[in-house]
Parts: structure tokens; C-alpha cells; sequence
């Protein structure tokens, strides 16, 4: 979408899209992405990261119930928290 004053914005289907099919799009996001995986396959994850990981995946969840903008194979969680 084009905005009066020449800037866009993407939403979020199509960012997911242009992630998913455009590779030059999709390797801006490459150190990004493996510092997500990295961090996914870690022994241990710090637990601000899992208690945002959380709070992301809640919010996720009441804005999209049905998991019509994000599917259910997309929303999994990381190892609980530990208790504070």
C-alpha cells in the first residue's frame, strides 16, 4: 500500500509471501532468521526471550483464533519458562 506521502508499508500476508517466494527479499531477513534458529535449538534459551516468546504467541492467538493469518505449524512454543 501506497501512502500520500510516497511511503509503503507491507502487511503482514504479504510480507509473509515476499519471505516465502522472493529471495532477494526473503536474505535481508537471512541473520535474522538464523539468529531465531539458533537460538530455537539452543540448550538453554534465556528466560525473558521464552517469556516473550510467550506473550507473542498469546497475543497471536487472540487476534487470529481461527489461525486464518497464522497458521498452527507456525505457532510453536518454546520449552516453558522456569518459574520466577
Amino acid at each position: 500500500m501506497l501512502a500520500a506521502d510516497g511511503i509503503s508499508c507491507l502487511g503482514y500476508v504479504e510480507f509473509c509471501r515476499r519471505l516465502d517466494e522472493d529471495a532477494e527479499f526473503a536474505e535481508w531477513f537471512g541473520p535474522l532468521s538464523d539468529s531465531v534458529e539458533a537460538v530455537a535449538r539452543a540448550a538453554e534459551v534465556p528466560y525473558r526471550l521464552i517469556a516473550l516468546q510467550h506473550a507473542v504467541l498469546d497475543l497471536i492467538d487472540l487476534l487470529d483464533p481461527r489461525a486464518e493469518r497464522f497458521p498452527d505449524h507456525r505457532r510453536s512454543r518454546l520449552g516453558r519458562p522456569p518459574e520466577r
